[in-house]
This record gives C-alpha cells, structure tokens and sequence, in this order.
C-alpha cells in the first residue's frame, strides 16, 4: 500500500527558507521551486504526494503538477482545516508533514503519523530524500525513550504497538 504525504505547503516554505520568502522572490515561484523539490523525493517511490496551501490559488482550488496533487485551500488558517478533513478520511497510511503543533497532534490522535516541517526539509536536502545514515537506529525501533538497557529485553523496553506503527509508515518515505 502506498504511503500518502501530506504537506501543509506553507509551513513547509516557512522552514525552507528561513520562516519568510526569498528577498524579491515570488510567491507563485517559491511554490514551484518547493514542488520541484516534492516532485524529486517521491521520485520512483510508491507514495502519495498531496500538498495543501492556505489561501487561493493561480487557477482552481486543486490541480495536479507533475503527479503531485496541490490543493488551495482558501483563507488563512483554512490548510490546517482542509488537512484534517482527508486524514479523518483515511487515516492509515497517512504521513503528514507540519510544525503546526496543533495540527500535528489532532492529526496524530486520528491515527496518522507526523513528520516534523524540518525532518521533512532535512529529507528532502539529503538527496531527493534518501534517507540519512542513522535517522532511523534499530535501538530507537525497540526500545522505549529514556528507558536504559540493563542487560533485559521484553515488553517493557519496546515501543508501543501505535508507535512501532508510525515507524514503519516514516520509514517507507
């Protein structure tokens, strides 16, 4: 089953370029150059790529750009609305990727798991998002955070079910 990412689009531009636009840069321009860059990582992946932007758009509300599904939706603040409404469709399978801690942790609560603006940018710079070498120790998959290994294995010193989960599905991006 492909994975599908979904990028809050402006967030995502905000890390990228330091939490404002280029000097002189367009805005229309910086969302293509932040496409180009989306269109790169799920390069010969089987993943989704939706990525949704607050206000509207240079055409119609959801348009299609070199296999990646952009959508615009509407006012300010009305991404973070439209992102919720399709992880509340499906859940599973859903990565989504913001630093609207909000958004992460309602998002998280229906099942989907969350990849930070910055981990996302960090694939992204790392050659068209090949993962990095130690972003994903085998320790940190088995065993619980801040819990010492004191020569015993078992249930207690692995994550949870839930969390091995959203493990899984980070790694497959």
């Amino acid at each position: 089953m492909a994975v599908h990412l979904i990028v809050d689009g402006y967030n995502l531009m905000g890390v990228a370029w330091g939490g404002r636009l280029e000097p002189g840069a367009d805005l229309e321009l910086s969302r293509k150059r932040l496409l180009e860059q989306l269109r790169g990582f799920r390069a010969g992946r089987p993943l989704r790529v939706t990525v949704v932007f607050d206000g509207p758009g240079p055409g119609t509300a959801q348009e299609s750009w070199w296999g990646l599904k952009v959508v615009f939706a509407g006012g300010q603040g009305r991404a973070d609305g439209a992102i919720v409404r399709m992880v509340r469709c499906n859940p599973q399978g859903v990565v989504v990727a913001t630093s609207d801690r909000a958004l992460a942790e309602s998002c998280r609560r229906m099942g989907a798991a969350v990849l930070s603006s910055q981990e996302l940018m960090a694939r992204l710079l790392a050659g068209n998002g090949a993962a990095q070498e130690g972003s994903w120790p085998e320790k940190e998959e088995q065993e619980a955070p801040g819990h010492t290994r004191a020569g015993k294995r078992g249930p207690s010193q692995r994550l949870s079910r839930k969390d091995r989960r959203e493990m899984r599905r980070l790694r497959k991006l």
